[in-house]
């Protein structure tokens, strides 16, 4: 569940 939490505050960061 970690991963899901990484992904919701790091993956949009990564986007821009």
């Amino acid at each position: 569940m970690e991963h899901i939490l990484w992904f919701t505050s790091c993956a949009p960061l990564l986007e821009d």
